[in-house]
């Protein structure tokens, strides 16, 4: 596919500045590529089909669309976004491929912030914008292709207002061969605005391109019980209960084996550094038994603890970071299990973190965060 307007536009193009294009950061993904990925279980996708392009890897068709091309597709973003998803047509296999274009396009070039333009179309000047904003652009762009998807809105467990109403998110169903999946370009994004300064850009992730809705259960809850792809459908209690853990807990192939700690579970809001806004933590007091979670571990994953003291931050409850060093707790273990004893060494809040590797790599990551902490 050649765009035939290129070549008379070439010259007002190389003029353009486009403060979204990133291919300076292109090294960090041929750099960064996990080949050892391409192999292990992957515990995440919804099925087979759609398990084949989440590769853990921007597609290549991506990194190398011409430069003048995609710097009019920000400048003139009605008349070139449909040529550019042309173009991931021409270049894709099949739809599941093409749906991959625009998520590793979208989650390379648009940064996240909280309040934020979430117009599909606006948000392409400021190269930013929120959860709506990016469930939008996705639609938009699949919509181009040809490909049926809409917006689900929904509940998060992961923060709340401070106004006491429970926070919100917004993703992406799509139809493929018929089929539902769920994709979140939010979660995807390789990019955040802090203090009005996008940081660079991140690793790159698919976790949520075409997700298995079981595990999307356990971060978001669509208002639309259709949206949940799910049978039965799950209940809003059941969704506010489950132990808070990050998508990463299921990429790792884990699951939690005896639930009964969460009987000592209290919530602590914890501050995040966006006006209105409080994350929400599992917590738990171990001033009278030490807090003990069992958790099923493949043979391919090993698992390790940090435990930190986080110090109080007057006006804020918490402070969000502390210079200690944290220490480190490693599970005892058997033929499929992790087992974790935890409890706090005395009357200050602690921080704990359940961090995750495969065995081939060095890379941990956390997948349970939560709190000791006295009611």
């Amino acid at each position: 596919y050649k765009c035939s307007s290129i070549m008379t536009t070439v010259m007002m193009a190389l003029m353009l500045l486009s403060p979204c294009d990133n291919r300076q950061n292109i090294a960090i993904d041929t750099a960064n590529t996990d080949t050892s990925a391409l192999v292990r279980v992957d515990y995440l996708a919804a099925d087979q089909a759609a398990g084949r392009y989440r590769t853990g890897t921007v597609d290549p068709v991506v990194i190398s669309i011409p430069l003048v091309f995609e710097l009019l597709v920000f400048s003139q973003p009605e008349k070139y976004l449909p040529e550019l998803v042309q173009y991931f047509k021409y270049q894709a296999d099949n739809e599941y491929h093409v749906i991959k274009l625009i998520h590793d396009w979208i989650t390379m070039q648009i940064a996240y912030e909280f309040d934020a333009e979430t117009d599909a179309v606006k948000l392409l000047a400021l190269c930013r914008t929120n959860c709506v904003g990016y469930a939008n652009l996705f639609r938009l762009l699949a919509g181009y292709a040809g490909i049926r998807s809409e917006v689900a809105i929904g509940y998060s467990r992961t923060y709340m207002f401070t106004d006491g109403r429970q926070g919100n998110h917004a993703w992406n169903v799509v139809w493929i061969s018929g089929k539902k999946y769920l994709v979140d370009t939010t979660h995807d994004a390789r990019m955040r605005v802090r203090d009005n300064t996008t940081n660079p850009l991140g690793k790159y992730s698919d976790d949520e391109l075409f997700l298995n809705p079981e595990y999307k259960f356990s971060i978001n809850l669509p208002l639309e019980d259709e949206y949940q792809l799910l049978l039965p459908l799950r209940s809003y209690s059941l969704f506010m209960n489950q132990p808070r853990v990050r998508i990463g807990f299921f990429k790792y192939g884990l699951s939690i084996k005896d639930q009964a700690f969460l009987d000592n579970r209290h919530l602590m809001k914890t501050p995040i550094r966006t006006a209105g806004i409080s994350g929400i933590s599992d917590a738990f007091d171990t001033r009278q038994k030490p807090l003990r979670i069992s958790i099923s571990t493949p043979a391919s994953v090993k698992l390790r603890a940090t435990m930190q003291r986080v110090p109080e931050n007057e006006g804020s409850g918490m402070a969000l970071q502390t210079a200690e060093e944290p220490d480190l707790i490693l599970p005892e273990t058997t033929l499929d299990s992790a087992i974790f004893m935890l409890s706090s060494p005395d009357e200050n809040t602690w921080r704990v973190n359940i961090q995750a590797r495969f065995a081939d790599s060095s890379e941990w990551e956390s997948v349970y965060s939560f709190i000791l902490s006295p009611l």
